[in-house]
């Protein structure tokens, strides 16, 4: 208790002094550093921004000051927060000069090492350039000795337009975090989580295995942004605890290891949802469009070295078809919704892996073809096609009974279990492979996974028209890849009539695949092993082996 009285009166006489004296205090150590940082970079004349102290290197604190500058004639000082738990000084302002303090309480370590220290909020009141300065930081170590840092970091922003005219909302605050719903000059509301750094680490150092985070809204929210720092991102990773975001009617599950963050980051995760859905004819929608968002430090992160794992909340009485229901992402180059994944569970929620942040939606294909129409592979076309597996050679014809060469099944097998595009390596070993062919990705990345090979060492034949015991033979090794390689126990052999016809090298694959229901034989007993696959029948191969897979 004497050790804050005593902290907190030296805090407040440093806040108080007319003029910042350095006389007695410790020589700064050159590899410590800080930095002064903003995001986003422009903003509107009205709106509120906030800039945030972050230390590199730090060796000891247990305490603060930060002297900083800033264009007094754009700027109005809104408040100031600081991210060390423990006790704030209320800051000073004085002409373009500000002062802000705080301290750890009692018997708390010092902080040491690359973390948050603090922010201040302005608000633009003139269009125009403006810059904030951090001119010093004094730091006190738990015997009170000070280490004074001559910084001299500035963030620069730029300020335009009319305000922002918004609705404050009402702000709940909980051990976990700040949240605020406003409105935007619109009318739509928006939820602003803003997270407690040290209550997240007290639970990442708890026996659960993942940090939950709590996003949902007490209201209808059209934008939602969960703010966090780089220190609880690192902090998860170096745990290997995964991070759940819980919110209304979508929740996320991500790996804090894939992508780059360091302490003393700002990290940002937001969505926007809107029912609009462009570009949907053959879609029907069963969720709201999520436009999904990240950022470190005001930078995009455009992709994820690992998936992240999104939870859609669905009703199932908008459901008409559950095979036909999946996760889509709508590609803003190409203006058209593509298939991502997902399952539809009892408690009504359709997951799937994402790999990069794009809007997406949980979608219902009614896709179908005029000539499929009473076929007995129907249900399996339209499935593959909700699937964006298999096409029609048109948008109403899809030629069932046509054949299909070995480039386009196995370019099926690759977008059935998106198959990791193949090694440069490994690329160029058919000389009958053009390296400008549609199919070029799907062939080596099948003959990488060791689903395929060539006819030759050097041949792939990718005009040839499939058998249907090349087509076993393929599907099986497709179905060894998506278990692990694990094959199933020899059950009982099926007996085809035409058993004889079907080539050595084939027969076993012959076996396992009609074992496996990968394949099927003919009503009157044979299976056909020379005989040309056709289109319906290999949709039919490629709807059973999603169906076995793991």
């Amino acid at each position: 208790m004497l050790k804050l009285k005593l902290t907190a009166y030296l805090l407040v006489t440093m806040l108080l002094s007319a003029c910042f004296s350095f006389t007695g205090a410790a020589l700064a150590d050159p590899a410590t550093s800080f930095l002064l940082k903003s995001s986003p970079s422009t903003i509107k004349n009205g709106d509120s921004i906030t800039f945030e102290i972050s230390g590199k290197n730090v060796q000891a604190l247990y305490a603060f000051e930060a002297k900083l500058t800033f264009d007094s004639g754009k700027l109005e000082y809104v408040s100031s927060e600081s991210a060390i738990e423990g006790f704030m000084v209320p800051a000073i302002v004085e002409g373009n000069h500000i002062t802000m303090a705080a301290t750890q309480k009692g018997n708390a370590a010092v902080q040491q090492g690359n973390f948050a220290i603090g922010s201040i909020t302005f608000k633009a009141k003139q269009t125009g350039d403006a810059a904030v300065t951090l001119q010093t930081m004094k730091l006190l170590d738990a015997k009170l000795s000070e280490t004074v840092f001559a910084v001299n970091s500035s963030a620069a922003i730029s300020i335009n337009g009319t305000p922002t005219v918004s609705s404050p909302g009402q702000t709940t605050s909980t051990a976990q975090s700040d949240k605020q719903i406003s409105k935007d000059v619109s009318g739509i509301s928006q939820l602003t989580v803003t997270t407690k750094t040290s209550y997240l680490l007290q639970q990442l150092a708890g026996t659960e295995k993942q940090l939950t985070i709590d996003a949902t809204a007490s209201e209808s929210v059209g934008h939602v942004q969960i703010e966090l720092t780089g220190e609880v991102i690192a902090k998860a990773a170096e745990l290997g605890k995964p991070i759940l975001i819980q919110s209304n009617g979508v929740q996320l599950q991500f790996d804090p290891s894939s992508f780059k963050v360091k302490n003393g980051d700002a990290v940002k995760l937001s969505w926007s949802t809107t029912g609009n859905l462009p570009g949907s004819d053959d879609l029907q929608q069963i969720s709201g469009v999520f436009d999904f968002d990240l950022s470190v430090d005001g930078k995009p992160v455009h992709a994820f070295s690992k998936p992240v794992k999104v939870q859609f909340t669905v009703e199932a009485a908008q459901i008409e078809d559950e095979d036909k229901v999946g996760v889509y992402y709508f590609n803003k180059a190409t203006k058209k919704w593509e298939y991502v994944g997902g399952t539809l569970t009892n408690d009504h929620t359709v997951s799937a892996d994402l790999d990069h942040f794009s809007p997406y939606a949980v979608l219902e294909s009614d896709k179908s073809f005029s000539d499929i129409q009473g076929h007995w592979a129907q249900a399996a076309i339209e499935r593959m096609a909700a699937k964006q597996i298999v096409n029609g050679v048109s948008e109403q014809l899809f030629q069932p009974n046509a054949t299909v060469t070995r480039a386009q099944f196995v370019s099926m097998i690759a977008r059935a279990l998106k198959l990791p595009a193949a090694s440069a390596s490994s690329m160029g070993a058919f000389t009958d492979v053009s390296h400008s062919a549609w199919y070029m990705d799907s062939v080596y990345a099948a003959n990488q996974a060791g689903i395929t090979k060539g006819t030759s060492a050097t041949t792939f034949a990718p005009d040839a028209v499939i058998t249907r015991e090349q087509m076993a033979q393929i599907v099986v090794q497709a179905y060894l890849y998506a278990n692990g390689g694990a094959k199933p126990d020899p059950a009982a052999a099926s007996t085809f009539t035409d058993q004889a016809a079907i080539s050595g090298w084939a027969s076993d694959s012959v076996q396992l695949a009609a074992q496996l229901n990968l394949i099927k034989g003919f009503t009157d007993g044979s299976f056909g092993p020379q005989l040309q696959a056709t289109r319906a029948q290999a949709a039919e191969v490629i709807d059973l082996l999603l169906n076995t897979t793991n």
